[in-house]
């Protein structure tokens, strides 16, 4: 057959290749129909095997085999029945006796069979299936099925194989002819083709002729008429194309040259590029880029660590790499669009941080840089410094307040107590003027001690040590703190000191921080680190002993004891130890580190327990002072003057002045007034014989520090006494040479006898 078109003999190729694939999946389709049959027919004989067995086993379990040897038999005849893959039952007996016997006819229906029939090959049997009866551990029968199917034989699969394999023999023979076909028509012609034309590119060009290599009628002998043709064509035109390859090549020249000038141009902007790459990711600052619609296409390495990205190139919204920026989008996109450099402030979870936007021109369009700082920590420092601005606000204010108040409690303290002396002179009984006036006086001791307590504050920065009543500085503390507590949270205080004061050498402000800490934790620790569901309530004991430590040291022990969440020993050791406690929300309990450091300063301890859900104790030690025989002003009795000496009161205050003008007339002395600074100072200029001056220290015109240097100036042996409404010797702390300090409110014996003790001091100077 002389097929002329190269597309027909691929065609025949194909359709034969499609043969012999076709013939292949045949044979597997009908292999694997052949073994899904024989799994059937086994899976069948295997249950029927399986329920025989027991069956059987009822049979020899008892040694009257006649009586379920019915059931038995009934039993396999329904079993051969209904199984129409079993051929043959049959069952044996110990030594091979036989049982029972079933079998299929040639019609296949099952019949009992009485002998056991010779064995021959029978090749309709699929499988012979046997099993041992076992009764007690020992061998009681044995149990076989053969199993068959009348319209499956094992000869029929047979033959379909020796076809399959026939027919794939005949296509790999086929297929054999088809390749030596178009080894002779096709591929060696195309080698021969091939072959000249190496031999025309190694001839440089010469003229050569392909001779026809079969048919000339079909696309091969047409493709080598057109290579002649070709070739001829080629070997004609070969001086013009030497001519273009030699401009070729000169262009080729120039070519070179500007690529190697623009490979080098572009490794230097690679260069400039990783340069710059790096100088962005060693940036300390979280950097990020964005471009017009602020998507986020490049972040630095410090950046990446805070948002957790992989890759410093990302395409990602920018309100999805920062949250927190979503309210600044509008301004963002205005700044890209105005050029503008802006920096914004943002919070997130407990973070405070600063943004700042800086747009700049980049190859045609507009991107924008990001710097993003967190300055949590500038934030509460700030915020700190702020604090204490508006501490110190409040202590100055407190402090006016306090110097006035106690001018009024002072001026109402002398009123009453001048009225109780004048009372005494007038004839008869008043009683009730007298209990009114008890009143008064009674008012205004208590409106002094609140003051007292206020001067705490007044006095915050107070450094100097000085003599320390325990006592009454808790009782401040906690008359402070009660205002700011709950109600279902009771505080007491109690000590067994015998009506004697706890006193001890110390500094003022470190002492009330040590008490502070200590009592704010325990009210924090029955109130806000509560559960939500909990309720606020709780009771803080406070008490004071003093105990002996060692042969002879005295020692107060502070005992503050609430019953409120408590924590375990690791918690109550980190407490001790450091300044917060880890994890703690808002840091609401206070690290005891500083009031352990305070304490040790003042030569004491700290000791603590605690259970969780029944609370802490925390021990404060701190060494006793030595105790002083003190009588209190109000035991003594006032002193007269020796000799009738002339006192200026200097006091912007003219209700306290006149109280202690008449105080001092009542004392015997010559007393002058005046309620200004500049006044007092003329008056002083112009009465060479005043003794003493009692000045106070806060006034309107002039301070009482600078009274106190003009009159030094006129007289320096002038005795002076200053006076103030709140505890000011740390003010005049380096002022030298006064000679006494009165706090107001005092009362008639205070002054009398302060006055006196600097009079007959300066007289015994002189």
């Amino acid at each position: 057959m002389n097929i002329k078109s190269l597309s027909t003999k691929t065609l025949v190729t194909l359709v034969l290749t499609i043969f012999i694939t076709f013939s292949f999946f045949l044979y597997l389709s009908v292999y694997s129909n052949q073994t899904e049959e024989l799994r059937r027919i086994n899976d069948s004989g295997t249950e029927s095997m399986t329920r025989l067995s027991t069956v059987s086993a009822m049979l020899f379990s008892d040694d009257n085999e006649e009586k379920h040897l019915k059931n038995v038999e009934q039993f396999f005849y329904n079993e051969i029945k209904s199984n129409s893959y079993i051929q043959s039952i049959t069952l044996y007996g110990k030594e091979k006796v036989l049982k029972i016997r079933y079998q299929r006819d040639e019609n296949w229906q099952p019949l009992r069979v009485n002998e056991e029939p010779l064995f021959q090959y029978d090749p309709k049997i699929i499988n012979i299936l046997k099993e041992k009866i076992v009764i007690n551990e020992q061998n009681a029968g044995n149990l076989e099925v053969i199993l068959s199917n009348k319209n499956v034989r094992k000869e029929k699969f047979n033959k379909i194989s020796d076809i399959v394999f026939t027919m794939l023999f005949i296509v790999v023979f086929s297929s054999i002819v088809v390749f030596l076909f178009l080894q002779i028509s096709v591929i060696h012609p195309l080698k021969s083709l091939i072959k000249h034309v190496q031999q025309y590119r190694k001839a440089g060009y010469v003229s050569l002729t392909l001779l026809p290599l079969g048919s000339s009628e079909d696309e091969i002998g047409i493709l080598i008429q057109e290579f002649n043709d070709l070739m001829l064509d080629l070997t004609k035109n070969f001086e013009h194309k030497a001519f273009l390859i030699r401009q070729l090549e000169y262009s080729n020249e120039e070519m070179q040259k500007e690529v190697k000038e623009r490979i080098y141009a572009e490794e230097c902007e690679r260069s400039a590029q990783e340069y710059m790459r790096t100088i962005f990711n060693l940036v300390p600052a979280m950097l990020a880029i964005v471009d017009e619609e602020l998507v986020v296409i490049q972040q630095n390495e410090q950046m990446r660590k805070f948002t957790g990205e992989d890759s410093e190139d990302t395409k990602n919204p920018l309100t999805d790499v920062l949250p927190f920026t979503e309210k600044l989008t509008n301004q963002l996109l205005n700044c890209l669009k105005e050029h503008r450099v802006q920096t914004f402030q943002c919070y997130d979870n407990d973070k405070y941080y600063a943004i700042t936007f800086n747009p700049f021109e980049f190859r045609g369009g507009i991107r924008g840089i990001i710097r993003l700082d967190d300055i949590t920590n500038t934030i509460m420092q700030e915020n700190k410094l702020f604090d204490n601005l508006r501490l110190e606000d409040t202590k100055k204010l407190i402090g006016h307040i306090t110097h006035d108040f106690n001018n009024l409690t002072g001026a109402t303290m002398g009123a009453a107590f001048l009225a109780k002396l004048e009372l005494k002179n007038l004839p008869g009984e008043n009683s009730e003027l007298q209990e009114m006036l008890d009143i008064i006086e009674t008012a205004s001791k208590r409106s002094g001690n609140l003051i007292k307590k206020l001067s705490f504050i007044s006095n915050w920065n107070e450094n100097t040590v000085t003599e320390i009543d325990l006592c009454e500085l808790i009782s401040n503390i906690i008359s402070i703190l009660s205002l700011s507590i709950p109600p279902t949270i009771s505080m007491s205080f109690s000590d067994n000191l015998h009506d004697k004061n706890a006193l001890i050498q110390g500094n003022v402000r470190q002492i009330e921080q040590i008490f502070l800490g200590l009592i704010s934790n325990a009210i924090n620790a029955m109130t806000i680190l509560r559960k939500e569901n909990e309720s606020w309530n709780g009771e803080l004991r406070i008490n004071i002993i003093k105990e002996i430590i060692g042969e002879s040291t005295d020692y107060y022990c502070i005992e503050i004891k609430d019953n409120g969440i408590g924590m375990n020993n690791e918690q109550l050791k980190n407490i001790l130890d450091s300044n917060y406690i880890e994890g703690n929300t808002n840091n609401k309990v206070l690290g005891l580190a500083i009031c352990k450091n305070l304490i040790k300063r003042h030569n004491g301890w700290i000791s603590g327990e605690s259970e969780i859900g029944k609370g802490s104790t925390f021990r404060v030690y701190l060494p006793a002072a030595a105790e002083k025989n003190k009588i209190d002003d109000d035991e003594k009795n006032p002193v007269a003057a020796d000799s009738g000496e002339t006192i200026l009161v200097i006091d912007d205050n003219e209700t306290l002045l006149k109280v202690a003008a008449q105080m001092l007339q009542k004392c015997g002395y010559k007393v002058l007034t005046t309620d200004s600074g500049s006044d007092g100072i003329e008056i002083f200029r112009n009465n060479k014989q005043i003794s003493l001056v009692l000045l106070d220290l806060i006034m309107t015109d002039l301070s009482g520090q600078e009274v106190f240097s003009k009159l030094k100036e006129i007289r320096s042996d002038i005795a002076v006494i200053f006076m103030s409404g709140v505890n000011e010797k740390r003010v005049i702390a380096d002022v030298k040479g006064y000679d006494g300090f009165l706090t107001k409110p005092y009362s008639f014996n205070e002054l009398s006898h302060k006055v006196y003790d600097v009079l007959k001091k300066t007289k015994s100077k002189s």
